[in-house]
């Protein structure tokens, strides 16, 4: 038996000693390379629906005809692109006090669980599915 298989190694320390991140900000890995390491390293794959990988929702302006990702002015970029800063659920600025009411009015002693912002999480089975099913070759396996 290979025991390198059977190494449990800490992802995080083996991704800081790669030089992944030194490649992607140098240009030498394309986006989709660099976060589909990201999420290998995270423990993320293709092989599980429970844990398939998952990418930043980065665009937030779907009412232009055309979008020229290598030609935006920068300030047009803050229309065209959402702020990484900030979750998803808080783009808006009532879902934002949606998430922040609920968090504060939590009883913990009546629901028996942690306070928290979000019910669900950003990628589950249902989710996958979801969006698989519009893909080939799972369309057509299922009508």
């Amino acid at each position: 038996m290979n025991p390198t298989i059977l190494d449990v190694t800490d992802r995080a320390k083996d991704f800081q000693k790669s030089d992944l991140k030194k490649k992607w900000v140098e240009g030498e890995l394309s986006n989709f390379d660099y976060l589909m390491a990201l999420n290998t390293y995270a423990g993320r794959s293709y092989n599980d629906i429970n844990q398939y990988p998952v990418f930043p929702w980065i665009v937030k302006d779907y009412s232009s005809r055309n979008l020229d990702f290598n030609n935006i002015e920068a300030e047009r970029a803050s229309q065209v692109f959402r702020r990484l800063d900030t979750p998803i659920g808080a783009m808006r600025e009532n879902k934002k006090n949606d998430a922040m009411e609920k968090y504060e009015n939590w009883d913990e002693s009546l629901n028996g669980e942690p306070a928290f912002h979000y019910g669900t999480h950003y990628s589950n089975a249902g989710l996958v599915i979801n969006f698989l099913i519009r893909l080939e070759p799972f369309t057509s396996l299922n009508i």
